[in-house]
Order: C-alpha cells, then structure tokens, then sequence
C-alpha cells in the first residue's frame, strides 16, 4: 500500500513502526496509518500544520510518541494523535537530535548546545544536571546510544559518551574532520563513525580509535553494521563497500547505484537495503554484492495538482516484521512485503516495425520492442 501525504524536500525523519500501526512526519504534520492497509487512523494536528516542521525521527515509548520540531519536543498519545501534555517549547531553534528513551525518561539534545532530560508520562524536566538543560556544546550531527549511554560529536570536534541517568561524561575525546553532519553508529562494543574520507571505530568503554580506514570519496551516510560486524558504507560515486570487522574489503567488485545515497542502508538478513535520490530502492546481496532487486517510487501527492517532480529518500527506510516502509521526500508512505502481488501490468512501447508495418526484402532485418515495468523489482540488467 502506499499513503500520500503533503511533501517537504529533504526529510529526514524516518517512519516509526508499532504493532499495527506506522507513524511518520512529514513537514509540520504526524499520520498514524494502519499497518496492514495504509488507511489513516489519525494526524496531528488535524487541521492545519504545526509552527515548525518535524526537525528529526520521532521515537516511540510505550503509549507515547515523541515528536522532535524545530521549536520543541511534543508528546502525542498514539491512540488518539492528541498532545498527552503541553509541548516542551525551546526558544533557540529547536530540537537538534532524534530523542532516545533510556529508562522512563526521554533524553535530547538543542540547537543552542545543551541536552535536556524529561520524564515521558509527565513531560517533566529530569532534575539535577538537566533542571536547566546540560550544556555540551553544539551539536555536529543526530545522538546515537546503547546501554545507557548517549554518543555524538560536537561542532569543536569533540566525541562525547555520557551516562544518561547522571548527566555525567564517562569519556570525551578530539575527533578531528569533520565534514558535514557526523552520527555515531554503536554496535555491540565499537562506536563507528563515518565522515569526509574516513572510516573510523572507537571502543565504547573507553572512546580508544581502535582503527581508520580511508577512502578515495566522502562517505555520504552513515555506516550500517551488520550481526557478524561487517560495515557497509556508501560514497559519493555512488558506491556501496563491505568491510569484516578487521577493515578488510569484502566484495571483490563493489556495486554502485544509479542515484545519490544520503541516508544509512538498512542491514536485514542477507540483504542490504540502500534507499537513494530519484525514490529508487537497491537491495544487494550482503555476502557478495550482487543486486537482488531495485524499486522505483515515483512520486504522487495527496493533492493532484500539485504532484512534486522529484523524490528522494532521504529518511531512512525502516523493516519491521514482514514489511518495509520507505518514506519519500514526495510525502509519501510506502509499504512493501515480499509476498505482495504485482498488479501493475508492464508497459510496451517503440515497437520496431510499428503495429500495422509491414517488413519487405530479406532478413536480416530489426524486431525490437522497449519493455518498462515500473516498481516490479525485477534485474533489468537481465
């Protein structure tokens, strides 16, 4: 299935997948629509757009969603779409990263450089450190954490791990090259971090860079790492490299898509799953690079007179159970499963000779014909 929404270029914010439901922002408005058919359950607000556009991927705790804009953090009941407790205003510019839920307490950081704290079911500041918000100066990209702790990387190019209970730093350490937004990436014991023409992966424990790995082009996402801990990483020719975990290229040819990436891959089984500009969709072998399937998501609207000529996928898809959920930049929503029926009939054009021609003289002569079956996942380079 697929839901249209209102488009907002470059968006970011990635769906969030319940039970039976997904949840996604597009601009300055949140749907919930049924997992199983697409159909809108509910939208925030209703009617009318909130002040200022989703500014990063809501984060779901319990009965709670919680929405990170460019002036503040709301908090939707997920039955109802409606606000469970005023919304927590920021004056400087908003919400800078994704929230993350550690205990019953959500945690995130603001555009003005600090990392604020509240309690979920009450909307209350966390006291201590962060009665008045912890300063830690700005943020260079999205906050990533594992076991409590909270990872990022600041504008003076420093990598923070802190305990997210206390507000206390457990390690800080000089991060040098920063090129554009920077995200942490934890698995298991290793912190990974991609940026300009480096890869680079640091112990969690002690923020130790237990090695680098440089590239001939920037890396243009962040790294996806799979159960074994290989990393998969994308660049700006537009080629996917698998590395193990000792920095050893894994595929011999690496594969190359035919549009930009700027969003993480998604790792699932053995499969390696790159949204790019142009709503097209890769899946690649994860042991040997080879192309498994591609989708082309053309862009649509919820208004037909102004249907968006572009679409890209800049938030990054999200698997859940059975089913994929790519959100494009068009404002759409859409769903994918494996065993879904293709009900789009191909199309069949620049027949040569033309309906109706006849062909005089001896062979050798021409019979061609252009087939296009649009979002059929097929390899059309069989």
């Amino acid at each position: 299935w697929k839901y249209n929404s209102t488009a907002f270029p470059g968006n970011t914010a990635s769906p969030v997948v319940s039970a039976d439901s997904v949840y996604f922002a597009s601009g300055g408005r949140v749907y919930a629509v049924n997992l199983q058919t697409g159909g809108l359950k509910w939208r925030y607000p209703y009617d009318g757009y909130m002040a200022q556009p989703v500014a990063n991927t809501p984060v779901l705790s319990g009965d709670t969603l919680l929405v990170p804009t460019g002036d503040g953090l709301y908090a939707l009941n997920t039955s109802d779409g409606k606000l469970k407790y005023p919304a927590f205003k920021l004056n400087k510019g908003g919400v800078a990263t994704t929230p993350v839920v550690v205990g019953d307490n959500v945690y995130f950081g603001s555009r003005d450089g600090k990392l604020y704290g509240l309690n979920v079911q009450s909307g209350d500041l966390v006291g201590g450190v962060y009665k008045n918000g912890l300063t830690v100066g700005d943020f260079a990209g999205d906050m990533s954490s594992s076991d409590g702790s909270l990872y990022f990387i600041t504008t003076n190019s420093m990598l923070h791990a802190i305990d997210a209970a206390a507000g206390a730093q457990r390690w800080v350490q000089p991060y040098n090259g920063i090129s554009g937004p920077v995200t942490p990436v934890v698995a298991g014991e290793s912190l990974y971090i991609a940026s300009g023409q480096a890869l680079t992966n640091w112990r969690t424990s002690t923020g130790q860079q237990r090695w680098y790995y440089g590239t001939h082009n920037n890396i243009t996402a962040p790294p996806a790492i799979d159960s074994d801990g290989n990393v998969y990483i994308v660049t700006s020719e537009r080629g996917i490299y698998a590395l193990d975990p000792l920095k050893k290229l894994i595929w011999k040819k690496p594969p190359h898509t035919d549009y930009e990436v700027d969003t993480q891959p998604v790792v699932t089984g053995d499969l390696i799953i790159v949204g790019t500009f142009a709503g097209a969709i890769y899946a690649f072998d994860r042991l040997t690079g080879d192309l498994k399937w591609n989708y082309a998501i053309h862009p649509t609207s919820s208004d037909p007179t102004n249907v968006p000529v572009d679409n890209k996928v800049t938030a990054r898809p999200v698997l859940a159970g059975d089913g994929l959920y790519v959100l494009t930049d068009d404002g759409s929503l859409t769903a994918f499963r494996h065993d879904a029926a293709d009900t789009l009939v191909p199309v069949v054009d620049r027949l040569l000779p033309e309906l109706g021609d006849y062909l005089n003289g001896r062979p050798p002569f021409e019979i061609s014909a252009h087939i296009e079956d649009v979002g059929s996942g097929l390899n059309v380079d069989t």
